[in-house]
């Protein structure tokens, strides 16, 4: 039995038949051996581009930097009191999504915005060199409407789906199903939210776990969400 389907069974889960088993403490945690076993889930080019951080104050148990047109580092911090609230298939999920998302939120990549915004690039290069205003005026309208349009789509709830799909497809090459993946991710975003204190979630955080339950067959996840600790 794969590792992460050993977890699935041994963690903090709730069947309806009692409490279940509970969490271990954030103290009995250790952080480096966490890092670890979450860096050895992802595909290897994923891994080496990617640095993880304990980072207490944040109110998000799981948070990362938007990724600059110059950077290929992805960078994930973790608040581990909060961390180890969530049963370890809810985090293995949580932590392959986050850096999903930032995978498809890359500048640096084979795409035909990408295309346009390199070509509009080259035409102010090489209009600036023949001192030509209206070429470079346009080269640089052209690449400011590609930019434009990246940004944009990095942060559409589009790519937040992409992202949730990627992530249930590394998670499936470590041995889950396309369904326990899909209910461990839907708990642990639905108990994202309750973790930090919020009312609610976020219109693209619904948004995501009707589109997770609709995965599921739009059963209810058997997975417990995570259990606030006082």
């Amino acid at each position: 039995m794969p590792e992460n389907l050993g977890q699935f069974f041994s963690g903090s889960l709730d069947f309806g038949g009692g409490e279940g088993m509970r969490e271990k403490s954030w103290e009995d945690t250790s952080p480096s051996q966490e890092v670890a076993r979450l860096l050895d889930l992802l595909p290897a080019s994923w891994r080496m581009e990617t640095q993880v951080s304990p980072r207490a104050e944040q109110p998000a148990a799981i948070a990362s930097t938007p990724l600059s047109p110059w950077q290929r580092t992805c960078r994930v911090s973790l608040n581990f009191k909060k961390w180890v609230q969530f049963s370890p298939v809810q985090r293995e999920l949580l932590f392959l999504r986050e850096v999903a998302w930032r995978q498809q939120t890359k500048w640096l990549q084979v795409g035909p915005l990408q295309g346009v915004l390199c070509f509009g690039a080259l035409v102010v290069a090489v209009e600036s060199t023949q001192m030509d205003l209206t070429g470079v005026a346009g080269g640089v309208l052209l690449a400011l409407v590609a930019g434009n349009q990246l940004w944009r789509r990095q942060r559409s709830v589009a790519t937040e789906f992409a992202a949730d799909q990627e992530a249930i497809a590394v998670a499936r090459k470590r041995g889950y199903t396309e369904t326990a993946a899909a209910q461990a991710l839907l708990a642990a975003v639905d108990g994202g939210w309750r973790l930090e204190g919020r009312r609610a979630p976020s219109f693209t955080e619904a948004t995501r776990m009707q589109a997770l339950r609709a995965m599921v067959g739009g059963e209810t996840s058997p997975i417990a969400t995570a259990t606030v600790w006082e």
